[in-house]
């Protein structure tokens, strides 16, 4: 009676972190060739540009040449490495009006990627350095295959967890 009272409990739980799971996904993202990502909701693109407002409200507006990738909240990758121009364009093309551009609107904060440094341009003109710009090629090398094995083992983690849930609900 009690392992069957757990398995309805376990249940339970699995469907919540599901839906849990689900909707903290639920964002667009574009990712930056110097690595970084921003999330939020992509408002506006063209051709060259490619405006995303955050859930904090903060605006970014991006230059294409700048962005490695774009994933939609679908799960839906637009703008990348092996895939076609032309995705990215069929994307804008149906989801936004061609007439309404951002770019008219104040407070977007243009990111801007050197080499050296990665810069947040506003009003203001805060520059943030890129902690990395000062290391070596082989220094920097190391750094990427630490963080490619900690979201490694973070997966492995996620996979066990996954099976012990699906042990303790048979």
């Amino acid at each position: 009676m009690i392992i069957e009272e757990n398995g309805g409990l376990m249940k339970k739980l699995l469907v919540l972190l599901v839906f849990t799971s689900v909707s903290l996904a639920q964002v667009d993202s574009v990712f930056t060739r110097a690595g970084t990502t921003y999330s939020g909701n992509i408002v506006h693109g063209n051709g060259h540009t490619i405006y995303l407002v955050t859930d904090e409200g903060i605006k970014f507006q991006f230059h294409m040449s700048l962005v490695s990738s774009i994933k939609l909240k679908s799960g839906k990758e637009v703008f990348g490495v092996g895939i076609p121009q032309a995705t990215y364009y069929t994307f804008v093309d149906e989801t936004f009006e061609p007439e309404t551009d951002p770019n008219m609107e104040e407070g977007f904060i243009i990111v801007e990627l050197t080499p050296s440094t990665i810069a947040f341009s506003d009003t203001i003109g805060t520059e943030l350095t890129d902690p990395l710009a000062d290391l070596s090629l082989d220094e920097r090398s190391t750094v990427a295959l630490e963080r490619i094995a900690l979201v490694q083992t973070i997966e492995l983690g996620l996979t066990i967890v996954s099976v012990v849930l699906i042990l303790f609900m048979l």
